[in-house]
C-alpha cells in the first residue's frame, strides 16, 4: 500500500491532534495508552481504574466521540475523486 507523501502525514497528525484535545481527558488518556502506546485492553483498564470488562465499551464510546469530531471538522477517510 503506498504511504501518503510526509506533508500529507504531518497535517494528518496535527488534525487528529486537535480534535483530540477537544475530547475530554478520559478519552484522551484511553485512546493515547491504547493506541499511541500500544496498551492492551487489560493494561488500559488497570492504568484507568476501570474493570477489564468495561474498557472495551468505555474505548469505544472514546473511539465514537473522535470520530464525530473529525466529521465535524470535515475530515474524510478516502479523498474526493476528481
Amino acid at each position: 500500500m503506498p504511504q501518503p507523501p510526509d506533508q500529507e502525514r504531518t497535517e494528518l497528525s496535527h488534525d487528529i491532534n486537535r480534535v483530540l484535545a477537544q475530547l475530554p481527558s478520559r478519552c484522551r488518556s484511553i485512546l493515547r495508552l491504547r493506541y499511541g502506546l500500544g496498551y492492551g485492553p487489560t493494561e488500559v483498564a488497570e492504568q484507568m481504574g476501570y474493570r477489564a470488562s468495561s474498557i472495551r465499551k468505555v474505548t469505544n464510546r472514546c473511539l465514537a466521540a473522535l470520530t464525530r469530531q473529525l466529521v465535524a471538522v470535515g475530515f474524510q477517510r478516502d479523498p474526493p475523486s476528481d
